[in-house]
């Protein structure tokens, strides 16, 4: 698949094309191990425009849903590169019914600066403070222990105090 920010209006941020292009790769895999039902996207960025970039951040923005909307839960774990998704208890109240599945994405070859989760932005603004881990206001998330985090829900999800 091949994504080119130079065709067409960009109506949600209201900013002129870049020139940039984005090349994705998508392997899946059949088979009875760890691999199975494993999708891998390899992503690679091209500079079709006029201007060299010295500085530049990519963020996705996932709609997971495993299961019912209402008991759906979130978190990231960045000594892994992870971000998951997963149903609240064990019984989804929807399609799944019993041991609802969950969902992780792994960054193989890149660090995970930030991780979080909300409305998509209206702005430019707002989308760049959510792309490096800030609320969409600009302001740094602050942890539960008082400290500010990139990294919004980051406990252990098996702790009830998390």
């Amino acid at each position: 698949m091949i994504q080119n920010d130079d065709n067409g209006i960009h109506s949600q941020s209201g900013t002129d094309p870049i020139g940039l292009e984005m090349h994705y790769m998508f392997y899946h895999y059949k088979t009875w191990d760890f691999l199975n039902d494993v999708t891998f996207v390899e992503l690679t960025v091209k500079n079709t425009g006029e201007h060299n970039y010295t500085d530049f951040t990519y963020g996705i923005r996932v709609d997971p849903n495993a299961g019912a909307i209402n008991d759906n839960h979130f978190g990231c774990d960045s000594t892994t590169n992870m971000m998951y998704f997963y149903n609240a208890d064990n019984n989804d109240e929807s399609d799944y019914r019993t041991n609802p599945p969950a969902i992780g994405i792994v960054a193989l070859d890149q660090p995970m600066n930030s991780c979080i989760v909300g409305p998509a932005g209206s702005t430019v603004v707002e989308n760049w403070s959510a792309m490096n881990g800030l609320s969409l206001s600009g302001v740094p998330i602050i942890h539960p222990y008082g400290y500010p985090t990139t990294y919004q829900f980051s406990d252990d999800p098996n702790d009830p105090a998390g």
